[in-house]
C-alpha cells in the first residue's frame, strides 16, 4: 500500500522579544493593553521604567508565536535605561502620536539610537503611528513616516488606534511575520537548544546523600 503524506509543512513555534519605544503620552501602553487584554483606558497612567507581558498569536501560515512585549517609559529620566530593555530584542516598535509632530522627531531619535547601538542587522523596526482616529492629516502623516522608513532601509509603517481597536493586532502580526522571515531558523534552533537543556535537567539522576561519619 502506498503511504499518503500531507505535503503541508507542520506548524512551527516561535518565541521572541519585542520592545516598544517612544515619547511619553504617545499611547504605547494603550497599544499593548489593547493587544494583550482587548482593553482601552483613556486615563492610562504613564509607565514607570518598563513592564513586561506576553501574548500568543497564530500567523497566517498557522505557526504559533509567543511574543514577549516590553513596554518602556517615555519620560526623559528613564531614557538611559532603554538599552537594557531593547538588548536581545528581535523587533522594536517605535511609536509616535499622529496628532503631535514633536513626537515624530522623538521617534526619529529613537530609531537613530537603535541603529547606532544595536549591532544586529536583523532587528525589525516598525514605526507605529498612534491615535490615527484623531489625526486630521493622516495621509500627510503617513507620507512623512514612509519617507523616513525608506531612508532607513524600509522599516515597517502602520497606523493604529488603540481607542477604536484599529491596526493594533495587524501591527504585532506584521512584526511577527517579518521576524520569522528574517530569523525563523535561528529562533527554532535556539528553542531546540533550550528544550534540550530542559530535558537534560529533568533526566539528571538524583545524587545519593553522602554517608555521615557522625554518630548522632
Amino acid at each position: 500500500m502506498t503511504a499518503i503524506f500531507n505535503s503541508a509543512a507542520a506548524p512551527k513555534s516561535y518565541e521572541f522579544k519585542v520592545v516598544l519605544l517612544g515619547d511619553r503620552g504617545v499611547g504605547k501602553t494603550c497599544l499593548v493593553l489593547r493587544f494583550i487584554e482587548g482593553l482601552y483606558n483613556a486615563r492610562q497612567q504613564s509607565t514607570i521604567g518598563a513592564f513586561f507581558l506576553t501574548k500568543k498569536i497564530k500567523t497566517a501560515r498557522g505557526d504559533d508565536c509567543k511574543i514577549q512585549i516590553w513596554d518602556t517609559a517615555g519620560q526623559e529620566r528613564f531614557r538611559a535605561m532603554a538599552p537594557m530593555y531593547y538588548r536581545n530584542a528581535a523587533a522594536a516598535v517605535v511609536c509616535f502620536d499622529g496628532t503631535d509632530q514633536r513626537t515624530f522627531q522623538t521617534m526619529r531619535t529613537w530609531v537613530e539610537e537603535l541603529r547606532a547601538n544595536v549591532d544586529d542587522k536583523k532587528l525589525v523596526i516598525a514605526i507605529a503611528i498612534t491615535k490615527s482616529d484623531l489625526d486630521e492629516n493622516r495621509a500627510e502623516t503617513r507620507r512623512k513616516a514612509e519617507e523616513f522608513a525608506s531612508s532607513i532601509n524600509d522599516a515597517l509603517v502602520l497606523e493604529t488606534s488603540a481607542k477604536n481597536d484599529v491596526g493594533v493586532r495587524e501591527l504585532f502580526a506584521t512584526v511577527a511575520e517579518r521576524v520569522i522571515e528574517l530569523r525563523g531558523e535561528e529562533l527554532l534552533a535556539a528553542s531546540d537548544r533550550q528544550r534540550g537543556l530542559s530535558l537534560k535537567t529533568e533526566r539528571a539522576p538524583a545524587r545519593e546523600p553522602e554517608p555521615s561519619n557522625s554518630c548522632c
